[in-house]
């Protein structure tokens, strides 16, 4: 998933962005696109009980049959994949001790400090990506930490920078075209946008984002039709 907030409609730099108050249909889980924030990890619920025996179970994995950097990567990835952000920064600890720092093993920190709201060392990680192979990553994560600051021009020109390197991710895309319409480049957004969409059709992050893009430039009529044939709720 990707990262940034649901949009204010007012909060647009665009006068028709002020009937959008109740039309905030972008992913609720993205920073640029929405961030849910971090949940909460302690909390007694059947959720945090799952995760728990999903940390478990990796912890038997790492102990039992990871055997190579890239194997133990992958561990990280999936623990990743699972939001347990924490337990991976531990595992990520230990893939460092036995193999040293890469720059993929400083990508998967970045990540997850960057969802453990440790923002200072995660910008310092993702600065440390560039330059390297991940390059785009790299500023990908300081676009979405911008993001998060509600910076949204500087937002912009990082995640610009990631998607000359990376043209054809549409979650990037999507998180692009978001931060244009936060930054009021609202003609900017428009491409990105539509590349996201027939790049991941069945992405509901990038239909909420042109939906939104639709109602910012008076386009009521085919917003609405997209936000119906996709059920989109108000």
């Amino acid at each position: 998933r990707s990262q940034m907030k649901m949009l204010n409609a007012h909060e647009v730099a665009h006068p028709a962005c002020r009937a959008l108050a109740s039309v905030c249909v972008v992913a609720a889980t993205l920073v640029v696109s929405g961030c849910a924030g971090v949940k909460d990890q302690y909390a007694a619920s059947a959720d945090a009980q799952q995760r728990m025996a999903a940390e478990a179970t990796a912890d038997t994995k790492a102990g039992a049959s990871v055997d190579t950097q890239a194997t133990y990567l992958r561990l990280v990835e999936q623990m990743q994949k699972e939001e347990l952000w924490f337990a991976s920064l531990a595992h990520i600890d230990a893939l460092e001790q036995r193999w040293g720092v890469s720059p993929d093993s400083t990508r998967v920190r970045a990540e997850a400090l960057r969802q453990t709201g440790q923002a200072a060392p995660a910008e310092a990680a993702y600065k440390r990506l560039l330059g390297t192979p991940l390059e785009s990553a790299g500023y990908r994560g300081l676009g979405l930490l911008a993001g998060m600051r509600g910076d949204y021009a500087e937002a912009s020109r990082f995640l610009s920078q990631a998607q000359r390197r990376t043209p054809t991710d549409p979650a990037l895309l999507s998180d692009l075209g978001y931060a244009n319409l936060r930054a009021g480049l609202i003609e900017e957004a428009r491409l990105p946008l539509m590349q996201a969409l027939q790049l991941k059709p069945d992405s509901t992050q990038a239909q909420a984002n042109l939906a939104l893009y639709l109602e910012v430039t008076q386009q009521r009529e085919q917003s609405a039709a997209l936000m119906n044939a996709n059920r989109m709720s108000e």
